[in-house]
């Protein structure tokens, strides 16, 4: 009899366990900010923001809220990853979900929100690994992160990209980064644009 309350035990505490947050399940995953890190000390520490579908340092995140301005007011406009170890994939951290990949073109981006599954053919969606600190990418021959400019070199603002296979030419201005994660204890945004 002893035995068997055991086993019934275990068997009902496996769903309390499999419920867990993800960052308590596995190293490297959790909510995560991310920051440029570089030897250009113009970019270094920046927090890269979302908008536009892309990842950019020194343009303000876009995460709109359409719902009235009193419901509004529980959400973050900051921006914020869900970093899944398990699956090797990223999300946007959102009430209406959005997924991050890598184009074709090396442009580090996120799908319009709530359209999770539309990644663009050809874009390389994983995998990401946030351990150590550091968000890692491994797809399409991945040759690290850069940033570019999108006015004048030297001076913000700058796109964030990976040097994919597939990307052809990069920016003659091109600068290396690694991007840094820093644990978010924050509310989600509402959406990303």
């Amino acid at each position: 009899m002893h035995s068997l309350i055991i086993a019934l035990s275990a068997i009902v505490a496996l769903p309390v366990a499999l419920s867990a947050p993800l960052s308590s399940r596995q190293a490297g995953g959790g909510t995560r900010a991310l920051f440029a890190a570089s030897n250009a000390s113009f970019i270094n520490g920046q927090p890269l923001a979302a908008s536009g579908g892309a990842f950019y340092i020194g343009v303000p995140t876009d995460a709109p809220c359409t719902l009235p301005a009193p419901q509004c007011a529980q959400y973050s406009n900051t921006t914020a990853v869900l970093i899944d170890s398990l699956s090797s994939s990223v999300g946007m951290y959102s009430t209406v979900p959005s997924r991050v990949y890598v184009a074709q073109n090396g442009v580090f981006s996120f799908t319009e929100p709530g359209q999770v599954n539309d990644v663009p053919e050809g874009a390389y969606e994983g995998p990401f690994d946030g351990q150590g600190g550091v968000l890692h990418f491994g797809g399409g021959n991945s040759g690290g992160w850069i940033a570019c400019p999108l006015f004048t070199p030297g001076q913000l603002p700058y796109q964030v990209l990976n040097r994919v296979s597939s990307m052809g030419a990069v920016c003659a201005d091109a600068i290396d980064l690694a991007i840094t994660t820093t644990n978010v204890d924050s509310v989600a945004a509402y959406e990303y644009e």
